[in-house]
């Protein structure tokens, strides 16, 4: 545990000196769950086994041994869903209502409210988290 969170530390230094160059940090948890969240402004502390991410007045907390990788991104999950051939997003609520058709990632960006959200692309689902 000593050596991971040495590990962490030491890749968070690093991830200073260019992390200006990645408007995101995606944070991936042993259960295949991905945080992204903007950089800019991006405060991280560890304390009592967890890492906090702190950010305009809000946080959010991880447990480091939930804790599969960190790594700064030019590009959030959303845009990485483009990739794919389908044309449009299926986009639910948590409670698996249907919200409605995109027909790409900025009319997601721009529409949907602050949450959780399950979108489907190509018969794969994701999980989207709009903040």
């Amino acid at each position: 545990m000593k050596r991971f969170v040495f590990l962490v530390l030491l890749a968070l230094t690093w991830g200073k000196i260019v992390a200006s160059d990645y408007p995101f940090l995606n944070i991936e948890q042993t259960n295949g769950a991905i945080t992204t969240l903007e950089s800019t402004g991006l405060t991280i502390t560890f304390t009592d086994g967890k890492m906090v991410a702190s950010q305009n007045g809000s946080s959010t907390t991880f447990s480091l041994i939930d804790l599969n990788k960190m790594y700064f991104g030019t590009t959030n999950g959303v845009k990485l869903l483009e990739s794919e051939n389908e044309k449009s997003f299926t986009v639910y609520n948590i409670s698996g209502i249907k919200i409605g058709e995109f027909e790409n990632t900025s009319d997601i960006n721009n529409k949907l409210n602050k949450g959780i959200y399950i979108v489907e692309k190509g018969g794969k689902s994701y999980k989207l988290s709009v903040k």
